[in-house]
C-alpha cells in the first residue's frame, strides 16, 4: 500500500527522496530536486517530482532554521550535521517550487483536488511557505 498524506514526507516519493537525501554530504541534492522541478514544463511536472520538491523545499526551511513537527529523526540529525546554510537563491527556488506546485497546473495539485484532503494538503504547503525565509 502507498503512503498518501498531505504533509511533506507522507508519501512514498518524498520518503524515499528524503532517505537519499539524510546519504548526503550537503544541499546539493536539494538544490537539483528545485532545479528539475522549476525547468519542468507545465505538462510534464510528474506528481513525483512534486512530491520530492516539496520535500526538497521543506529540508531547505528546516536547514534555515525553520523549525517543524514531523520531521524524521534521520533528517533531523542530517539537517544538524550540515556545514553551510541554505542560500537567499536556493531558498528562493524552494519558495517557487512550492508555489508551482501549489498554483500552478501540476498532476500532483489534480490528484489532490480530486480527493478528500484537498484542504490540507493546501494548508500545508501554505504552512510551508511561510516557513521559508
Amino acid at each position: 500500500m502507498a503512503a498518501w498524506g498531505p504533509g511533506s514526507f507522507e508519501n512514498d516519493a518524498a520518503a524515499d527522496w528524503a532517505l537519499e537525501c539524510a546519504r548526503s554530504a550537503d544541499l546539493s541534492l536539494i538544490e537539483a530536486t528545485l532545479d528539475n522541478l522549476l525547468a519542468a514544463e507545465p505538462d510534464e511536472l510528474d506528481a513525483s517530482d512534486a512530491e520530492e520538491a516539496v520535500a526538497a523545499a521543506e529540508l531547505a526551511a528546516q536547514a534555515a532554521g525553520e523549525e517543524h513537527d514531523g520531521l524524521p529523526k534521520p533528517l533531523q540529525n542530517w539537517i544538524g550535521g550540515l556545514a553551510d546554510r541554505p542560500s537567499a537563491a536556493l531558498l528562493a527556488k524552494a519558495r517557487d517550487a512550492v508555489r508551482r506546485v501549489r498554483d500552478e497546473p501540476s498532476e500532483l495539485r489534480e490528484l489532490w483536488a480530486a480527493s478528500d484532503e484537498f484542504l490540507a494538503w493546501r494548508t500545508s504547503l501554505d504552512g510551508l511557505l511561510r516557513r521559508l525565509p
